[in-house]
């Protein structure tokens, strides 16, 4: 008979599961790969068969896999967050074990992020599909994740967890049944294939590109060409002093050349680039916060660490957590399905947190062909041959496609172009292709400085475990039970050699390309055990040097809103920074807030402010109070609930959107200035001339652009809502986490609070995706957290069980096992 706690997951199960059936196949061929109604619902095959996950089958299937592979034993224990706890004194049976959890709990997940950067999401989701294989094949991904493969089996350090792991996941796929088999095979009428060494390392390639892989030079390029070199200089310049950096100070430890004035810009077109499908073009916002509290800070005088990790929201969530222990090794925090260790997390006496360097180590170049073949591109004078290749993507329900993807030694060519800059009269007539640069694409072994750092028992052993780090580029905090605080600006960096990397030109000589990488000993690094550091993805440091890392940093508003609440109390408990991760409170609103407050006092926006019929919205009833009231006794506060923060955000966002639409074209096809710099303009500059349409008889300035964009934000919030509504923040900006696959029925909603400049970066569909607080006590005190749950199981309490809790920015004990005092149940042979 099923326990009650069974019965109601298969309940809860089969509620998501007919949800799903009553919208699936309404799909009109969106997911070609899914298998008819009737197959699904077979009594004999279909969903009915399925059964969720139970601990107890997990631990004796453990113990049978392990005594079929002859591996030692392994102890687990589940907490109640359903955490697996694993123990052994083998290190391979450790990892073999979690290899075998890990794919009894996500293993549709593990494959299908894994596809992506292999550019095999056709064979499952059918056509709809192809434009992603397409790029992620022609821009060689595939081929850098193989090369790192190789590395990472050659590797002491990497290639026994490596081969351990692969093993235990090829021991729970041999074992899976129908009754267990993930939902996702079902629907899609596969089965999972052998696990091999190589899906680790498209999982690693696939979280770089997601974390570099941005396309903005050509839209820069685009404001470049469409804007006068006074107004490009003053809207974007290369070396201005940003506020709230990471360092308050740093110097190269060797000579390095700043950046200057670029070479030629080749004007191009938008609509090669234009086609890059949205799936593939990593999020603007991905980043993250961390930060780490000096001992004389905390009542308990112990160092603290916390991070929160913003990416796409998904189900199952991006993140397993787990704790693994030997002999040599305690760590506990958030592993990366199908790849061995934790990537961020603590042992028994360190931790450390990462953030997204926001860096740019990506470049796109214009080559130019013989003739219309594209056979050959001219370099240094001569005509060298392109590399091209036939590749085959299957597709689900279809024939296979051949595509051709071709390579050149500047790097692949992704995109053509034939518009032809008009001052080139020597290649006028000379077809030309976009090729491009990334430090994606070495071969690397990023897996062998998370498995070091999963051993550390110093923060000093960052620096150790980090060397030969390569991309993505991160922002390591790390502190230990000592006080010591570690920072590192840790990655591989292009030596552009003064070059511009901004836009794109044309690779015509060798000068053109990168000149290697920056020296190692260029990397900014900070130790200290008496300073608060935070990061937010904001700029590393200020100076001549900061372009030569990147130059589409994170405004800094996350880090200076951490940075103020910090520092409002003179000692903190740990428990306290819950709330900290929690704060919604916007610092960008706030200082709106002020410009807003201060132009106010002049003619025609103290009028609005005064009459504006924006306070309907914000009030339930009209109560003769102003907007100027009530924005002044605003706080900025972006919570679940709140009535003003739709106002301001859709005043925001008119305003920058109407300012920059004017000067610069839209935001599809070319770069606006960042945020910093627009409030930078907005505060200091109300009478510049980006606010005057010269297409009117008014000269026009901020305040008339404000009280402008006011009434059009009214109207757009009323348009949208209704007269007779005022949107809470949660309404205006719902929060959807979605099926991995996109499935409908399997995904979740929420209601939270947030926005991308507050602490708690909720932006709807993106956000924190795995929150830590870590007090480096005798034992480490830890708080951690997912939008979702352990279970990649729709039938599973532990599928979606934190979402509520997260979205009211709750956070739960983590329950950290020391080696020598752990209640464990013994999964043995």
């Amino acid at each position: 008979m099923k326990t009650k706690k069974a019965l109601i997951n298969s309940l809860l199960g089969i509620g998501s599961l007919l949800s799903l059936a009553a919208l699936g196949w309404a799909l009109d061929g969106s997911f070609q790969g899914l298998r008819p109604a009737g197959d699904i619902l077979s009594p004999s095959l279909g969903i009915w068969r399925h059964q969720p996950v139970g601990q107890d089958e997990v631990v004796s299937g453990l113990a049978h896999a392990l005594s079929e592979a002859g591996l030692s034993a392994v102890a687990i224990r589940f907490d109640t967050n359903e955490v697996p706890h694993l123990k052994s004194e083998s290190e391979t049976a450790l990892y073999f074990a979690q290899g075998f959890v890990t794919a009894y709990y996500r293993l549709w997940q593990m494959d299908f992020l894994s596809r992506i950067a292999a550019g095999e999401v056709s064979e499952i989701l059918g056509a709809k599909a192809l434009p992603m294989d397409r790029f992620f094949r022609r821009m060689r991904i595939p081929a850098a994740a193989r090369a790192s493969a190789e590395l990472m089996n050659a590797d002491p350090v990497t290639q026994g967890p490596l081969a351990a792991y692969t093993r235990g996941v090829n021991a729970r796929i041999g074992k899976i049944g129908i009754t267990n088999l993930p939902i996702e095979y079902r629907l899609f009428g596969l089965l999972p294939e052998v696990w091999t060494e190589d899906r680790a390392a498209y999982l690693l390639k696939f979280m770089a590109w997601e974390l570099t892989g941005y396309l903005y030079d050509f839209k820069m390029t685009a404001s470049k060409t469409k804007l006068s070199h006074e107004i490009f200089e003053y809207l974007f310049p290369i070396n201005a002093a940003v506020p709230g950096t990471i360092l308050r100070e740093w110097r190269a430890k060797t000579s390095n050349q700043p950046i200057g004035a670029s070479s030629l810009t080749r004007r191009i077109s938008n609509q090669s680039w234009m086609d890059v499908p949205e799936e593939v073009r990593p999020e603007p916002s991905n980043g993250s916060n961390n930060w780490a509290v000096p001992a004389k800070s905390m009542i308990n005088r112990r160092a603290l660490l916390a991070n929160d990790l913003h990416l796409g929201y998904g189900l199952p969530s991006l993140w397993f957590s787990i704790q693994l222990t030997s002999p040599k090794m305690n760590v506990y925090g958030a592993s990366l399905p199908g790849a061995p260790g934790v990537i961020v997390g603590f042992t028994e006496s360190m931790g450390w947190a990462v953030t997204n360097g926001t860096d740019d180590v990506l470049d796109w170049y214009s080559l130019r062909f013989r003739d219309e073949k594209k056979q050959e591109y001219l370099f240094e004078g001569s005509w060298r041959p392109v590399v091209a290749r036939d590749e085959e993507i299957r597709i689900a329900g279809q024939p296979s496609e051949t595509i051709k993807s071709r390579e050149t030694h500047v790097g692949p060519i992704v995109f053509d172009e034939s518009e032809q800059t008009p001052s080139e009269k020597l290649y006028r007539e000379v077809p030309s292709g976009l090729a491009v640069q990334w430090t994606g694409f070495q071969a690397s072994n990023e897996l062998r400085s998370f498995l070091l750092l999963n051993r550390g028992e110093y923060a000093s052993d960052c620096l150790k475990a980090l060397r030969g780090y390569v991309s993505p580029a991160q922002n390591f905090v790390c502190a230990d039970r000592g006080g010591k605080i570690v920072y590192m600006h840790a990655g591989l960096f292009p030596d552009r050699r003064g070059r511009d990397g901004r836009i794109v030109v044309d690779a015509a000589y060798d000068a053109d390309l990168w000149q290697g990488m920056l020296p190692v000993e260029n990397t900014p690094t900070f130790e200290t055990s008496t300073e608060l550091v935070v990061t937010a993805n904001q700029a590393p440091f200020n100076g001549d040097l900061l372009p030569q890392f990147g130059w589409f940093f994170a405004p800094p508003y996350r880090a200076l809103q951490i940075r103020s609440v910090i520092d409002s109390r003179k000692q903190w408990k740990p428990a306290d920074m819950v709330q900290v991760q929690a704060n919604t409170t916007s610092w960008m609103a706030l200082s709106f807030k002020k410009i807003v407050l201060r132009e106010g006092e002049l003619e025609p926006l103290k009028t609005s402010l005064e009459k504006s019929q924006c306070r309907d919205e914000i009030l339930d009833e009209a109560s003769g109070t102003s907007l100027r009231v009530l924005l002044a006794s605003w706080n900025g506060d972006y919570d679940a609930e709140n009535t003003m923060a739709p106002m301001i955000q859709e005043w925001i966002e008119t305003l920058e959107k109407s300012t920059w639409t004017r000067v610069i074209g839209s935001e599809d096809l070319t770069n606006w200035p960042d945020r910093w710099r627009f409030f930078e303009i907005l505060e200091k500059d109300a009478n510049t001339k980006i606010w005057d349409d010269s297409a009117t008889p008014v000269v026009e300035n901020l305040n008339i652009r404000l009280h402008e964009t006011l009434a059009n934000a009214c109207k757009n919030i009323r348009a949208q809502f209704g007269p007779n509504l005022n949107p809470v923040w949660s309404t205006y900006q719902s929060t959807n986490i979605r099926h991995a696959a996109r499935i409908p029925g399997l995904g979740r909603k929420a209601k939270a609070g947030g926005v991308r400049e507050s602490i708690f970066a909720n932006k709807g569909e993106h956000g924190p995706t795995w929150k830590m607080i870590v007090s480096f006590e005798d034992k480490p005190l830890a708080w951690t957290m997912i939008p979702g749950g352990q279970s990649g199981d729709p039938a599973s309490l532990f599928y979606d069980n934190q979402i509520a809790e997260w979205a009211r920015g709750e956070m739960r004990p983590a329950e950290f096992d020391m080696r020598d005092s752990q209640k464990l149940k013994r999964a043995s042979p």
